[in-house]
C-alpha cells in the first residue's frame, strides 16, 4: 500500500492508536500495582487494628486483675471499678477483633481460646468476689469484738472481782476465783482460735461458778459475776460464733495462693501473643508484596515512559515529514494565486486530503479566472452606470430643493391659516358662552315675570274680596241710619212724652213737682239721645260716604289689577319668546363653536401635514444629495474595482 494516498486523519489516527495502545498497557500494569498498594496498605491497617484490639484485650484484662487484687485486699466496692470497665472494654475489643479477623477462621479460633480463658478467669475472679464480701461480713463482727475488747470492759470487771474476793469474807473466794480464771482462760482461747473445743475451761468454769453462786446470798459480787457472764462473756462468745459463720482472710489467702488466677492469665497472654505474631506475620508478607508492587510499578513506568516516548518522536516524524513535503507543494501554489498568477499549473494531487485541497485550489483558480474576467466586463459597465447614475441624482436634487422650497411656502400659510381659524373658534366659543349667560338670564327673568303674574293674581283676588267686604261694611252702615232714624222717632215721642208729662205735673201742683222732675230728666236724656243719635248718624254718612270711595277706589285698583295681570302675561309670552330665541342662538354659537374647533384641529392636521411634507422634503433633499455622494463614491469604486481587477493575470 502507498501509504502517501493514506488521509492525514488515518496517519495521526494509527500513530495515535498505537501510542494509546502503549499507555493503555502502561497504565493498566500501573493500576494493577497501585491496587496492590492499596489493598497491601489497607491489610496492613487492618492487621494494625487487629493488633490494637488484641492488646487491648490484654489491657482490659490487666485492668480486671487490679481491681480485683484491691478488692481483695481492701474489701471496698470502689476498688472493682478497674474490674468492672476493664470486663465492658474486654468485651467491646473481643467483639471488634472477631469483627476485624471474620475472614479467618484460624483467628477466629484462637480468638474464642482467648475468651474462653477469659471467661474461666472472671468465674475465679467471682468467686474471689464473692469470698472477699464473705470475709467482709466475718470482718463486721471481728471489728466488734475488737471493739469490746478494746474497751477493756472485761479485764475490769474482772480485776474487780479479783479485788472484791480478796477482801471480802467468803469462805469459797478461792474456789470462785480458779473457776473465774479459767472461765477468761477458755474465753481467751475461743477468741484466739475460734474453735469451740476451747470453750471447754470456760463452760466448766461456768458450771462450777454457777453451783457455787446457788449457795451464797445475793450480793454485788454475785451481780458483778453474773454481769461479766452474761454481758461480756456471753457477748463476745457470740459474736466469735457469728464471725466463724463467714470465710476468713486465711481462706482467701489460700485461695490466692493456688494461683488459679495467675494461669488462668498467663494462659491468656500467650494466646493473645500467639494472635499477635500470626498478625505481625501476615503484616511483613503484606509490606513485602506492597514493595514488590511499588518497584514494579516504578520499573513499568521508568521503561514504558522511555518507550512511548521514543516510538512518539521516531512515528511522528515519519508522519510528519509525509505530510508537511505535501503541504509544502501546495504552499508554492498557494503563493502563486496569492500574487494573482492565475496562469500557474496545477497538477492532480494524490489521494488525500491534501490531494483534494490541491484539486480545490486547481478549481478555485479556473473559477477565479472566469469570475475575474466577468469582473473586469462588469466594472466596465459599472463605471458606466455610475456615471449616467451621478447625472440622474443631480436632477433629482435640484428638483428636490425646490419642492423644499414650496413646501416652506405652503407651510407658512397654513400656520397663518391656523391661527385664524383658532381666533374663530375663540370667538365662536365666547359667543357661545354669552348665549349661554344670556339664556340663563333670561330663564330668570322668565321666572321672574311668572312670579310677578302669580302675585298679581294673589292681588286681584284679594282686591275682590275687600270689595266684597267693603260692600257688605256699605249694606251694614245703611241698616245702622235705618236704625238710628227709628232711635231718633223714639227720642222724639219721648220728648213729647216728657213735655206732657211736665204739663200734667203741673197741672197737679204740689203732689205732681216730683214728677215734674223726672219729666224733666227723662226729657233731657231724651235730647241727649237725639244729640248723640244726630252725631251718630253723621259719622255712619260719612262712614258710608267713605267706604263708597274705598269701594271706588278698590274697583279702579281692581281694574288696574286686571290690566297687570294681562300685561304681566304678555311680558311672560315675551320672555318665553325671548328664551327660545336666546336657546336658538345658544346652539347655533355652540354648533359654530363645535365646527370652528373641528375646523382648527382640521387645520392644525393640514398643518401637520404640510410640515411632515415639509421634513420629507427636506429628507428627500437629503436623500438626493446622499445618492449624489453614493453615486460618485460609487463612480470611484467601479474605477478601483477595474484597478484591483487588473491585477490578476488570466491570459498567458
Amino acid at each position: 500500500m502507498n501509504t502517501s494516498d493514506l488521509t492525514i486523519r488515518k496517519k495521526l489516527l494509527f500513530g495515535n492508536i498505537i501510542t494509546v495502545g502503549m499507555l493503555a498497557i502502561l497504565c493498566t500494569v500501573v493500576w494493577n500495582s497501585i491496587r496492590t498498594m492499596s489493598q497491601t496498605d489497607d491489610m496492613v491497617t487492618h492487621t494494625y487494628r487487629v493488633i490494637a484490639q488484641s492488646n487491648g484485650l490484654v489491657n482490659s484484662m490487666v485492668d480486671q486483675e487490679t481491681g480485683l487484687r484491691g478488692y481483695a485486699v481492701a474489701g471496698q466496692e470502689e476498688y472493682l471499678e478497674p474490674y468492672h470497665l476493664g470486663k465492658k472494654a474486654f468485651d467491646q475489643y473481643l467483639l471488634k477483633a472477631k469483627e476485624l479477623t471474620s475472614d479467618n477462621p484460624a483467628q477466629q479460633q484462637r480468638f474464642d481460646a482467648v475468651e474462653k480463658e477469659a471467661r474461666g478467669w472472671q468465674i475465679y475472679a467471682q468467686e474471689v468476689i464473692a469470698l472477699r464480701e464473705n470475709i467482709y461480713q466475718s470482718e463486721v463482727y471481728v471489728d466488734e469484738l475488737k471493739a469490746l475488747l478494746s474497751s477493756g470492759i472485761g479485764k475490769q470487771k474482772m480485776d474487780g472481782l479479783r479485788e472484791q474476793i480478796a477482801t471480802g469474807q467468803y469462805y469459797n473466794g478461792e474456789e470462785l476465783i480458779d473457776n473465774m480464771i479459767n472461765m477468761e482462760t477458755g474465753l481467751r482461747g475461743f477468741m484466739l482460735n475460734r474453735q469451740e473445743e476451747f470453750l471447754e475451761p470456760y463452760n466448766a468454769g461456768k458450771a462450777n461458778i454457777e453451783q457455787l453462786l446457788k449457795g451464797m446470798t445475793e450480793s454485788q459480787l454475785t451481780r458483778n459475776i453474773n454481769e461479766w457472764i452474761h454481758n461480756y462473756a456471753a457477748t463476745a462468745i457470740e459474736l466469735v460464733r457469728n464471725a466463724n459463720r463467714f470465710s476468713s482472710m486465711d481462706e482467701l489467702y489460700t485461695k490466692l495462693e493456688e494461683k488459679q488466677g495467675k494461669q488462668y492469665m498467663d494462659s491468656l497472654r500467650e494466646k493473645v501473643t500467639t494472635i499477635v505474631n500470626v498478625e505481625q506475620n501476615l503484616m511483613a508478607q503484606r509490606k513485602e508484596a506492597a514493595a514488590s508492587a511499588s518497584s514494579l510499578a516504578l520499573m513499568v513506568i521508568i521503561i514504558g515512559g522511555i518507550s512511548t516516548a521514543i516510538f512518539n518522536f521516531g512515528f511522528g516524524s515519519v508522519i510528519a515529514k509525509s505530510i508537511t513535503s505535501q503541504i509544502n507543494s501546495v504552499i508554492d501554489i498557494a503563493k502563486q494565486l496569492a500574487k494573482g498568477d492565475l496562469t500557474v499549473n496545477i497538477n492532480k494531487g494524490p489521494k488525500n486530503e491534501i490531494g483534494e485541497l490541491t484539486n480545490a485550489l486547481k478549481s478555485t483558480a479556473d473559477n477565479l479566472k472566469t469570475v475575474i474576467g466577468n469582473m473586469m466586463t462588469a466594472s466596465e459597465q459599472l463605471s458606466l452606470s455610475s456615471n449616467q447614475l451621478t447625472s440622474i441624482t443631480v436632477s433629482t436634487n435640484n428638483g428636490a430643493n425646490e419642492q423644499m422650497h414650496m413646501t416652506d411656502q405652503v407651510a407658512v400659510a397654513m400656520n397663518q391659516m391656523a391661527i385664524s381659524v383658532q381666533e374663530v373658534a375663540k370667538n365662536a366659543v365666547d359667543t357661545a358662552q354669552f348665549a349661554k349667560e344670556a339664556n340663563i338670564e333670561a330663564q330668570q327673568g322668565r321666572s321672574v315675570v311668572k312670579e310677578t303674574i302669580d302675585s298679581i293674581s294673589i292681588l286681584e283676588t284679594e282686591i275682590d274680596s275687600t270689595m266684597i267686604r267693603l260692600n257688605d261694611l256699605a249694606q251694614e252702615a245703611t241698616n245702622i241710619g235705618g236704625i238710628l232714624d227709628v232711635i231718633l222717632g223714639i227720642a222724639d215721642q219721648t220728648n213729647l212724652l216728657a213735655l206732657n208729662a211736665a204739663i200734667e205735673a203741673a197741672r197737679a201742683g204740689d203732689q205732681g213737682r216730683g214728677f215734674a222732675v223726672v219729666a224733666d230728666e227723662v226729657r233731657g236724656l231724651a235730647q241727649r239721645t237725639q244729640d248723640s243719635t244726630s252725631e251718630i248718624q253723621s259719622l255712619i254718612e260719612r262712614l258710608q260716604h267713605g267706604t263708597k270711595d274705598v269701594v271706588e277706589s278698590m274697583r279702579n285698583s281692581s281694574d288696574v289689577v286686571k290690566a297687570s295681570v294681562v300685561k304681566a302675561e304678555l311680558s311672560g309670552n315675551a320672555f318665553d319668546t325671548i328664551t327660545n330665541s336666546i336657546g336658538q342662538i345658544h346652539d347655533m354659537s355652540t354648533q359654530s363653536a363645535s365646527a370652528s374647533e373641528e375646523q382648527s384641529v382640521t387645520v392644525e392636521q393640514i398643518n401637520q401635514n404640510v410640515v411632515s411634507v415639509n421634513e420629507i422634503s427636506r429628507e428627500s433633499v437629503a436623500g438626493a444629495e446622499q445618492t449624489v455622494q453614493s453615486s460618485e463614491e460609487l463612480a470611484a469604486l467601479s474605477a478601483q474595482l477595474q484597478k484591483i481587477v487588473g491585477q490578476f493575470k488570466i491570459h498567458a
